[in-house]
């Protein structure tokens, strides 16, 4: 009761009323919600974040009891909501009769691209030893490894960060890390190595690299749904379908500005400007001269990381 106290009180109160105070709010278990989607003539697909699907998070033991279930998709999902105390799904569907192949081969994965929005723990410079690295990412994920090639693909994928890095990309970025030519088994390792991170939640999968910058450019620009939003109160969305949290006044006003028509020059300047007719003490300021220019091209590398700046 008291975690469910403290979820209500911390959600925000347009959550609260239409999720648990809505007029249509009927619970159900997972496979009643699948049997009554086959009344329509649908069946579930997967959901849309493919991680909690899998039950690798879990101790082994717990692993080879839902492996106990066989091909069974709709027993094992129930049972993965039983243990992690799940709510709330973001299940598709798709139509009954169309054939539906669960078992997810780490082969697919090569034509794929790949982000990691995370940190290591440790001060590895070479992974080609045998030192373990610990690797911390989205949703409490995390992976310990002393595989040099895991390490070499994790750090690449770090560094890379908010790109997205293709397959092919990571393999040889990885080999040169590590200092040494492809060796046979090299592509399955990765492709194994690389589905076990996104089974575990702690990188993500694209099918098409997203449209994004990684570095601000001349006249930088921010896309265009961020700069609608920026002039609100609420969160703001990046490239990435991340959810971006800015409270101060000056950066989102810096957001709207951010269409691709100032150079950083200009920028600074209007900003500069702005930031005397409305400066409070919980708002950021910008220096005058140079100094103001770097603050500037300061927030435009972190907009650029948070993967709000496009191309």
């Amino acid at each position: 009761l008291r975690k469910e106290l403290e979820r209500v009180l911390t959600h925000a109160p347009e959550h609260l009323f239409h999720d648990d105070l809505s007029e249509h709010n009927h619970p159900v278990y997972f496979h009643q919600f699948e049997q009554h989607a086959r009344t329509h003539g649908l069946r579930f697909l997967s959901e849309a974040e493919y991680f909690m699907m899998q039950p690798d998070q879990f101790p082994e033991q717990t692993i080879q009891q839902l492996a106990g279930l066989g091909d069974n998709v709709i027993a094992q999902q129930q049972y993965l909501d039983f243990l992690r105390c799940r709510r709330f799904r973001q299940s598709l569907l798709c139509r009954a009769d169309v054939p539906v192949d669960h078992q997810v081969r780490p082969q697919r994965l090569a034509e794929a691209f790949c982000t990691f929005n995370g940190k290591s723990s440790g001060e590895v410079a070479d992974p080609s030893t045998t030192e373990a690295m610990t690797f911390t990412g989205d949703h409490q994920s995390h992976v310990t490894t002393n595989h040099p090639l895991a390490k070499a693909a994790l750090m690449l994928l770090t560094a890379s960060w908010p790109q997205a890095v293709a397959y092919s990309d990571i393999l040889d970025g990885a080999l040169k890390l590590l200092g040494r030519d492809e060796e046979p088994e090299d592509r399955q390792q990765l492709l194994d190595i690389l589905m076990g991170c996104y089974g575990r939640g702690l990188i993500n999968v694209h099918r098409h690299p997203p449209r994004l910058a990684a570095q601000p450019g001349p006249r930088p620009m921010a896309n265009v749904l961020a700069r609608s939003q920026a002039a609100t109160d609420g969160p703001l969305t990046s490239q990435l379908h991340l959810t971006v949290f800015i409270k101060d006044a000056l950066v989102r006003r810096a957001i709207q500005l951010l269409d691709g028509s100032r150079s950083v020059a200009e920028l600074t300047a209007q900003l500069q400007r702005e930031a005397q007719e409305m400066h409070s003490p919980e708002q950021a300021t910008i220096a005058p001269g140079d100094a103001g220019r770097q603050q500037v091209e300061s927030l435009l590398a972190h907009l650029a990381r948070t993967g709000l700046l496009v191309a």
